[in-house]
């Protein structure tokens, strides 16, 4: 199956540095003059004086790459207060860090009902006439929306979120109406072809990980040799190790810090590399070949978070159960990288444990 494009026959600058050229009779528009952002959910009033039930999708229902797990349904009476409306054929965007970076939202085309209630976490987006849905909600994954949402969030270390003004006034394209659908369609022929690919492969990558966890687990709690003697732990998850091993918490064998090491860049402060989730979240091993963020950090923070070979980085915050308590190790000493925000760093005391042995130990735990 062919996936070219036909080149344009002319092309206008966009004035855009992330963007550049595009065709000629496309538009470039911010993304208030495409969609409504935020809709009044008065227009539903009726499904809550029918007593009607509504969709209901918290943040852990929304994946990262377009899909939604809408099964629950509730009374409307009991989500219309303190939740996010929106309804079918809306785009929903997680605002709230790391969820936003995670690339968490999805185009409702397909919600089972026709009204749905979610995480206050959740921006909602309405194309206007001329826009396909699908097209806005391919926008918002495009790695620039990323990149700059991120800079653009405002807020505390650990509860920072993409202001709706962002989105309103980011700009991108609007072709046609029937050119967006054919990149619609072409795109998820393209997405099709690769998951077909991954498909193939993915049961057999799954076996191994299996194999590999099991090989690790036992090895991290019983040791090599199996006629090894054992004692009871009282843990429910642990129920035995070899006698001569010690039972401890984390804290006792090794300094557990929580950064809150955000990522802006504050006068005054000493410019610096931020380790951060999505480089933890992606990375087993934490080395200088990540392209990691500029911030800056106070002369404390810099002391404190800076990482040091045989650290161990764990996600500590999501909206979602399943980002947590995933473990990073770092290979290297990196001076002027620190560990950032939503992140724990645990320093071993390598009298008791070695980083590498604390990190594959943890490993296991999140299954």
């Amino acid at each position: 199956m062919s996936l070219t494009l036909k080149p344009y026959p002319e092309c206008k600058d966009t004035g855009l540095p992330w963007l550049g050229e595009i065709p000629a009779h496309w538009e470039v528009k911010r993304l208030k003059r495409v969609a409504r952002i935020n809709p009044s959910k008065a227009e539903a009033r009726e499904v809550l004086d029918r007593g009607d039930g509504v969709a209901f999708l918290p943040m852990e229902k929304v994946g990262s790459n377009g899909e939604i797990d809408a099964r629950e349904v509730l009374p409307a009476a009991s989500v219309w207060n303190g939740f996010t409306y929106f309804r079918r054929g809306d785009v929903l965007l997680a605002k709230i860090t790391p969820c936003f970076e995670n690339g968490k939202g999805a185009c409702l085309d397909s919600l089972p009902k026709p009204v749905g209630f979610g995480s206050t976490e959740l921006i909602v987006m309405r194309a206007n006439n001329g826009v396909a849905p699908q097209y806005l909600y391919r926008i918002t994954t495009l790695t620039e929306f990323r990149a700059l949402g991120a800079d653009a969030m405002t807020g505390s270390a650990g509860q920072q979120r993409v202001p709706p003004e962002f989105v309103r006034d980011f700009t991108s394209v609007v072709p046609p109406l029937i050119e967006q659908n054919a990149i619609v369609r072409f795109l998820d022929r393209a997405d099709g072809h690769v998951n077909n690919l991954i498909r193939a492969k993915q049961r057999l990558i799954e076996l191994l990980n299996e194999q590999k966890q099991a090989i690790i687990h036992r090895a991290v709690t019983c040791g090599l040799d199996p006629d090894a003697p054992t004692k009871p732990t009282g843990l429910d998850w642990l129920p035995e190790v070899p006698e001569h091993w010690e039972v401890k918490p984390l804290k006792q064998v090794g300094a557990v810090r929580l950064s809150g090491v955000d990522k802006h860049s504050i006068d005054g402060e000493q410019p610096v590399l931020l380790c951060n989730y999505t480089d933890v979240y992606k990375n087993d091993f934490i080395t200088g070949g990540i392209n990691f963020m500029h911030a800056t950090a106070t002369e404390t923070e810099i002391n404190t978070f800076t990482l040091e070979a045989g650290d161990v980085l764990i996600t500590k915050d999501s909206e979602a159960s399943d980002d947590i308590a995933v473990p990073a190790l770092v290979r290297e000493d990196l001076d002027g990288v620190l560990c950032g925000y939503h992140l724990a760093l645990v320093r071993p005391n390598t009298a008791l444990i070695i980083g590498e042995y604390l990190f594959r130990a943890l490993n296991p735990l999140r299954n």
